[in-house]
């Protein structure tokens, strides 16, 4: 599956400093904006094996979001 793994780095490297900049803002700390973003993408690679959202920028906002909130 070296496709989707590069696809996947793709996305990583597209969203990673917008999941970082919602976190950091919700949560006011490197470290745990840090923790928000790798929990986040360990969501994304789960549920992105199996769907496509119309809209992956606020699909990756609404869960960084939620996961900084939790």
């Amino acid at each position: 599956h070296a496709g989707d793994d590069h696809a996947f780095a793709n996305i990583y490297v597209r969203y990673r400093n917008i999941v970082f900049a919602i976190a950091l803002g919700v949560l006011r700390s490197k470290d745990d904006a840090e923790d928000v973003m790798q929990e986040v993408f360990a969501t994304a690679a789960k549920y992105l094996s199996t769907s496509t959202p119309d809209n992956l920028k606020a699909w990756f906002a609404r869960v960084t979001r939620n996961s900084a909130i939790d």
